[in-house]
């Protein structure tokens, strides 16, 4: 490490008097926030907290798990399977929020996986690593990072050798996490405000590929590098961003590698997190329970209402999200540089059926991916299934048309979409433009189920077949770099 960079993160060291006066503070605070006071800091208050956040918990658990089956809140009407299913998520909420609540801090973050493998929520992107860190808005903090060759961020074709840096990156500071207030009318009001965001393309790198961003309330006078803003709008109202969001998108699943990142406090390098009171347990104990009953029922509704897999909800005689086949998509602009576009649809499938979905992308898409995922909003099995599908690891028929078969079973075929054992669930489709197309061109879509022993002739004869062994590889290679994805050992 630089000694530029050294002075930096010590930054404040030798005010450690009133870092020690603001730490003491905050502690006060949190009691404060608690109900509590310093004489309540002795006796039984610690157990009687720690009991009450604990019972408040429990009680607003058995409320998730009541607006998971109610149909009042939009629960997915199919059956068995997915109500197991669906415990399992509701438990993926419980596992991620443990983290964020109990173990993060804004002094001490760092970047943990949201969503992980084993905690999927929101229509999770198969593609895409998700990164989370919490953030004090009046304060500073360095990201510091390192990529392999990132060419392609610079409108080049990628390198044909070596390794290389994630299809595309973003970074962005927001105000509110989706899902966190548990209303849906949050999309609307614009309370998940983006104060600042930084894309691939205008990321400022070394030559060794390594950058830094600095994230604070405003941009110090004289620096010129990396900087996302956490305070935005006017004095009297103003908006204040308190997460750190990365995602990172993966296009060539063998060599595109994850890129090095650490996140750091200014003036907190070097020291260590206060040790965990009553108090401070107690709040997380009841955010686990609040924030977990809050994402069951935002979730469910944004799925069962906005998209309307099961229903015409909004009377148009429209299903946005059709049965069996995928909706048109459309372009809009997006906080992270491209031009992007996500369009969805259900699929519904007894044993012996498959569906079959060609699309006709237009222009040349700097990414494009087709999934699926089950009625929780969350992504399959892609390690060890082909539950998902981009550009890199599809291929188009001679008439260039994409074509992908939804099946139980394994047709044979390049483009299989694995229904990973369940029965029914949603289609995703993601795609990316540096540039709209030409006027007048859009996706084309059309769907057609089948009998499976009738695909063969409900297909182009030249479309691409895999034997078994080119499975077992296809699977191997996915396994691997899900592997690396997520540092399993």
């Amino acid at each position: 490490m630089s000694r530029r960079r050294v002075g930096i993160l010590l930054a404040a060291a030798a005010g450690s008097a009133l870092a020690a006066a603001a730490m003491a503070s905050e502690l006060q605070w949190q009691r404060q926030a608690a109900g509590m006071d310093a004489a309540a800091a002795d006796g039984n208050y610690a157990r009687e907290e720690l009991h009450h956040a604990w019972s408040q918990m429990i009680s607003d658990l058995h409320a998730a798990r009541a607006t998971l089956e109610a149909p009042q809140n939009f629960a997915a009407p199919y059956g068995d399977q997915n109500l197991a299913t669906g415990y399992r998520y509701l438990l993926g909420h419980v596992h991620r929020l443990i983290e964020t609540e109990l173990h993060q801090a804004e002094n001490h973050p760092y970047l943990m996986r949201y969503p992980s493998q084993f905690t999927k929520f929101g229509l999770d992107n198969a593609d895409t690593k998700y990164l989370y860190a919490p953030i004090e808005p009046n304060s500073t903090y360095l990201l510091i990072g390192r990529s392999e060759n990132s060419s392609h961020w610079r409108g080049k074709a990628p390198a044909r050798r070596g390794l290389l840096a994630p299809r595309h990156v973003t970074f962005e500071v927001q105000s509110l996490l989706p899902g966190d207030s548990g209303e849906i009318s949050e999309l609307r009001a614009g309370d998940q405000i983006v104060t600042a965001s930084i894309n691939a393309f205008d990321l400022e790198q070394g030559r060794d590929g390594s950058f830094e961003i600095m994230i604070s309330p405003a941009r110090p006078a004289g620096y010129a590098g990396n900087h996302l803003q956490t305070i935005t709008g006017p004095e009297e109202a103003p908006v204040q961003a308190r997460h750190l969001m990365i995602r990172e998108v993966f296009e060539d699943w063998a060599r595109e590698r994850s890129l090095y990142l650490e996140i750091v406090k200014i003036g907190k390098a070097g020291t260590a997190p206060a040790a965990p009171e009553a108090a401070v347990i107690g709040t997380g104990l009841r955010e686990i329970g609040r924030k977990t009953s809050n994402h069951v029922r935002f979730w469910n509704e944004l799925y069962g209402k906005a998209l309307e897999p099961f229903a015409d909800t909004n009377g148009d005689g429209v299903r946005r999200f059709p049965k069996n086949c995928l909706g048109v998509p459309g372009l809009s602009a997006a906080d992270d540089g491209p031009l992007r576009s996500v369009s969805g649809g259900t699929w519904e499938l007894h044993e012996d059926e498959a569906l079959i979905i060609e699309l006709t992308l237009p222009g040349k898409p700097f990414y494009a991916g087709l999934q699926l995922t089950d009625f929780w909003g969350q992504s399959l099995d892609y390690a060890n299934r082909t539950t998902s599908l981009n550009l890199k690891q599809s291929v188009t028929d001679e008439d260039s048309v994409r074509r992908y078969v939804v099946a139980h079973r394994d047709p044979g075929l390049s483009n299989w979409l694995d229904a990973g054992g369940l029965k029914a669930g949603y289609i995703l489709q993601t795609l990316h433009y540096l540039q709209p197309p030409a006027d007048g061109e859009a996706v084309q879509v059309n769907c057609q189920t089948v009998k499976f022993d009738e695909l063969e002739g409900a297909l182009p004869e030249k479309s691409l077949r895999l034997d078994a062994l080119a499975r077992r590889k296809q699977i191997m290679g996915r396994q691997q770099h899900v592997a690396r994805r997520y540092r399993q050992y």
